[in-house]
């Protein structure tokens, strides 16, 4: 599915997602205001920023030359406006996969850019419970900045919901992989900036 349709599948079940819509042209982007970020949406294309496939405009003359650029390079495809999320906070990873011996898995640590500079992340084997959410956090190296580091207040109840809601979607849909990168974890919720959601077990 496309990150469109994954966002609203994880809206369904209760996470916090950007708005946002599906455009084509200028005319359908009136209404939701600026700042926004722009995206190419396929299924076809996973990592959108390796392939020049995401704008930030923060006016309609930025969108009208970054629609442009999107619409000569991926023709075939719909586009992605969200609103620019510009809270502070900590980025997050949160994930699902499927392991031929062991089952369904899901991942969950430092986030955004950093993701695969430090390879902070811990597995559970799914079903979890709250106390599997709280325990996955805590086994980090980086688990001070989920309970306030420096100043940096978060509210980590909302990463555990997060976490539990994750693996409920797991649990009743056919996934094989799921990736939300980057989840900016704020001091009064988790909102899901970027998601990838693949069907059908390996």
């Amino acid at each position: 599915m496309n990150e469109f349709e994954a966002k609203r599948l994880l809206q369904e079940h209760g996470i916090e997602v950007p708005n946002g819509r599906l455009i084509r042209n200028r005319d359908e982007a009136r209404g939701l205001g600026y700042p926004a970020v722009l995206k190419v949406c396929s299924e076809k294309i996973l990592h959108k920023s390796d392939v020049g496939g995401v704008h930030f405009v923060r006016n309609e003359g930025e969108l009208t030359k970054a629609l442009d650029d999107l619409l000569s390079r991926f023709p075939n495809e719909q586009f992605l406006l969200e609103e620019m999320i510009e809270e502070k906070g900590i980025e997050t990873i949160v994930g699902v996969g499927w392991d031929r011996d062991f089952g369904r898995f899901i991942m969950a640590g430092i986030g955004g850019v950093m993701a695969e500079l430090y390879g902070d992340v811990a597995f559970r084997l799914l079903p979890i419970d709250r106390t599997n959410a709280i325990a996955l956090v805590d086994s980090l190296r980086g688990k001070r900045l989920f309970h306030g580091f420096r100043g940096m207040r978060v509210d980590s109840e909302a990463f555990y919901d997060l976490l539990l809601k994750v693996a409920q979607i797991a649990e009743e849909n056919d996934i094989r992989d799921m990736d939300l990168n980057p989840v900016l974890l704020t001091e009064k919720r988790a909102i899901v900036l970027d998601a990838k959601i693949v069907e059908g077990r390996k």
